[in-house]
């Protein structure tokens, strides 16, 4: 009896350490993607972290902004009063949506602002191009939505010694470029070059121009008749 459980406990021994070595035989390996230990698909990601700790590590305070781009963003239609108020201290009641406004970056308009964050939309004014040295330079500024002022400014003009002219009166008969050619545009527009080397014969044989006296009755219109 001992024998022949002893055979029979080999047999299914053989069985099973078989069957486990198909089964891990047959056995995929998980893709890259799903690996818990594979992290490579991480590693720009990473890096992007770095570049921007390292960025901000390298920025310097920038100075505060001397001005602030206001711009209304929602309605006051059911608003509480005192929103409409503070907006109305602001300039902002009477412009149109999204429409800026330039206030100082005071405490007392920092103040009002606060009040009303969540209706405006607050940009800083940044001026790449330099301040504004006249008051001329305002006339052909630009505000852009981002809050950047482009100025152009006005170009000096340079110091040169003016000579004096012999004969001012021949200045006046001179010719730009912009002249001739609108003049000789004129010309053929209206189909009149060479005008003056061809000038227009008319033959009235009607008396178109009343004049009669041209006339001597030999065109067989009234010829017996005296002319006078």
């Amino acid at each position: 009896m001992a024998s022949a459980l002893r055979s029979e406990f080999s047999h299914l021994l053989k069985c099973s350490t078989t069957s486990q070595r198909m089964t891990v035989r047959w056995k995929k390996k998980p893709p890259k993607w799903c690996d818990p230990a594979d992290i490579s698909w991480a590693a720009p990601l990473l890096e992007k972290m770095q570049l921007k700790e390292q960025k901000g590590s390298d920025d310097v305070e920038q100075p505060p902004a001397m001005l602030h781009m206001v711009t209304r963003v929602r309605k006051l239609g059911g608003r509480p009063h005192w929103e409409k108020h503070t907006i109305k201290a602001l300039g902002l009641d009477k412009v149109k949506k999204y429409e800026p406004v330039v206030h100082k970056n005071t405490p007392n308009v920092n103040h009002l602002l606060s009040k009303v964050k969540h209706l405006i939309k607050v940009v800083p004014v940044t001026f790449p191009d330099g301040l504004p040295v006249d008051e001329s330079d305002f006339h052909h500024s630009i505000l852009h939505n981002d809050g950047h002022l482009e100025v152009k400014k006005r170009l000096s003009p340079l110091e040169q010694q003016l000579t004096s002219k012999e004969d001012d009166k021949k200045e006046l008969w001179k010719m730009d470029d912009d002249t001739v050619d609108k003049s000789t545009r004129k010309v053929l527009e209206r189909f009149a070059m060479s005008r003056e080397y061809f000038p227009a014969k008319y033959v009235y044989k009607y008396n178109q121009d009343g004049k009669e006296h041209r006339y001597h009755g030999n065109q067989n219109i009234a010829g017996d008749r005296e002319w006078y």
